[in-house]
């Protein structure tokens, strides 16, 4: 794609040959021949258009991560309220949110990743319902990575499933690490 860019926008280059190149004679046998070869306005005149084309790549490339990181921003932007809204239960003021992502559609999903101290994580286990005894070793069903999205590879961590009214389900994966707290919450419709 890269090369069709160039060669349209610098077309007219190819097209005067004889502005590119420069006569030169030679003797063969008696006989002049004229042979042309590459004049260096011409050949430095294609340098600066490669490396015009290729400074414009590096640009967009940078336009399409800062919008990646714009939008990450924006999804974590949303106000606490609206997240205790959407989840169902209040997420204590101490809680930090680590990553938001949220799907709509037929079965809409949004999943929380929580970092907070052990007993502000008791406090929301209770808010939950959430018992001790039903985590399971593993992430079970939280899902792939996304971003900070990592349940699979956060060593140590329990998870379980709970049922919601309306056909909604809580998926709830928990690790403690250093005394903190990391929760992976996993609401979605079945």
């Amino acid at each position: 794609m890269i090369r069709a860019v160039f060669m349209l926008k610098y077309a007219p280059f190819f097209r005067q040959k004889e502005a590119l190149t420069e006569p030169r004679s030679r003797h063969r046998g008696g006989a002049v021949a004229q042979q042309r070869r590459p004049h260096p306005s011409g050949i430095v005149s294609i340098l600066i258009a490669g490396m015009h084309l290729s400074c414009r790549a590096d640009e967009m490339h940078g336009k399409e991560r800062a919008s990646t990181l714009s939008e990450q921003q924006n999804a974590m932007a949303v106000s606490r309220t609206e997240l205790q809204q959407q989840l169902g239960f209040t997420v204590p003021e101490e809680a930090r949110i680590v990553w938001r992502d949220q799907q709509q559609g037929i079965d809409s999903m949004i999943r929380v990743k929580l970092e907070m101290s052990r007993s502000t994580f008791n406090a929301l286990a209770q808010e939950i319902p959430l018992l001790e005894q039903d985590l399971r070793p593993g992430a079970g069903r939280l899902g792939r990575h996304k971003g900070d999205w990592n349940p699979h590879s956060v060593p140590g961590i329990r998870s379980t499933q709970l049922s919601l009214p309306d056909a909604r389900f809580m998926n709830v994966g928990v690790a403690e690490m250093n005394d903190v707290v990391t929760v992976f919450i996993m609401c979605h419709e079945t």
